[in-house]
């Protein structure tokens, strides 16, 4: 079905998208060790330069957990575009949204390093993260609605399901920093391994799949 109101005639120039995402994310990346900074004072001795390690831990912590958690949004983000067979307003709209919202990890990254035994703190950088997954995945539902994806039903399933599992754990984080913060930073860290054990998974789900209809073809 074709809705000429929202889809473009011609194809998509993916490179075109793919680098003003990654100029985004690049930045957003590049920010995030920016707000950890160093005393202007030097002269410190070393039990205050080790005071000021254990300081700035928390923003450390904080900053690899962005960084993993936005390196799991490009790698989803360009399966997605690589599918991609033609463009469309509201899919252009989508990424864009997507990005604002990479945009601001960098100060939610350091509201929870200034604050990371505040909840709040801990809620809205988790929920950022929950919404920015979620455009993932409207972008990507939105290119199987207006039918410009070039792959099968089965594999667009599995990459819907890729979108989801940052938001799941990112709401299983925010539940369990209710009652321990580790376990909430370690849920956080856990998005990347979950991604790979899905696609894992439905690859050798795919694979035995593929097996079966073999064998009942060789009979």
């Amino acid at each position: 079905m074709k809705f000429p109101s929202l889809e473009y005639e011609q194809p998509l120039d993916t490179s075109r998208k793919i680098s003003l995402s990654d100029a985004v994310i690049g930045i957003a990346v590049t920010l995030l060790i920016l707000e950890v900074r160093v005393p202007e004072n030097h002269s410190f001795s070393d039990d205050g330069l080790l005071n000021f390690l254990v300081k700035v831990g928390d923003q450390l912590l904080v900053c690899a957990v962005t960084f993993v958690l936005i390196g799991s949004y490009w790698m989803q983000h360009r399966r997605i575009v690589d599918h991609l067979k033609s463009t469309s307003a509201v899919i252009a709209w989508i990424n864009l949204a997507f990005l604002f919202l990479i945009s601001l990890t960098p100060f939610f990254a350091s509201l929870l390093g200034a604050y990371p035994d505040d909840q709040p703190a801990v809620l809205l950088f988790g929920a950022s993260h929950v919404l920015c997954g979620l455009s993932l995945t409207l972008m990507w539902s939105v290119a199987v609605w207006l039918g410009v994806t070039d792959v099968s039903p089965e594999v667009g399933s599995n990459i819907l399901g890729g979108t989801l599992v940052a938001p799941v754990v990112c709401v299983a984080a925010i539940l369990s920093s209710l009652s321990s913060r580790s376990l909430a930073i370690a849920l956080f860290l856990s998005i990347p391994c979950c991604q790979l054990l899905f696609v894992f998974y439905t690859g050798k789900r795919r694979g035995d799949r593929s097996n079966g209809q073999q064998k009942l073809a060789s009979r």
